[in-house]
């Protein structure tokens, strides 16, 4: 398949469950269930909005990537700023919408005169994202030097 017609493809699914999906799925949620999520810490909206942004970032990397030459150095940046998107994106799912909570998130609830608090530490999950990100980072520069080398001295056979 060629690179710019898979670009187009891997960029429609982006688009469709992380930008579309999201900013549809609060208009199906009862008032109720929002209400006691939001009680409960958890702001639905805002948590859905985070990840369509990061997601329209996603989408136009993608794009970006396919219609570039994997020579040029603007490839290699756009590579690279998807690698940081990716990583802004695991910030925002363990922070539930919030990126300062950095993979710490705490519910709680009350009711009947008592009230219950759980705390999910999800940090581990953002240290190794933070090492894969960076290992990815490192992977893509050392494509884009093999590339480079390939074209300027190519085998001959």
């Amino acid at each position: 398949m060629n690179r710019k017609v898979g670009a187009i493809l891997h960029a429609s699914i982006i688009i469709v469950f992380l930008v579309l999906l999201p900013l549809w799925i609060p208009s199906m949620v009862s008032h109720e269930l929002m209400v006691t999520l939001t009680r409960g810490a958890i702001d639905l909206p805002s948590f859905l909005n985070g990840i369509a942004m990061v997601g329209i970032v996603i989408f136009a990397l993608t794009l970006a990537k396919g219609f570039l030459s994997e020579t040029s150095p603007a490839h290699l940046i756009v590579v690279a700023a998807s690698n940081l998107n990716w990583l802004l994106f695991t910030f925002v799912v363990f922070g539930l919408g919030d990126i300062s909570k950095f993979g710490v998130v705490t519910l709680s609830s009350q009711g009947g005169g008592s009230s219950n608090t759980v705390t999910f530490d999800l940090r581990l999950f953002v240290y190794l994202s933070v090492i894969t990100v960076a290992l990815k980072i490192g992977h893509s520069y050392l494509k884009f030097r093999e590339a480079r080398l390939t074209r300027i001295n190519p085998k001959k056979s």
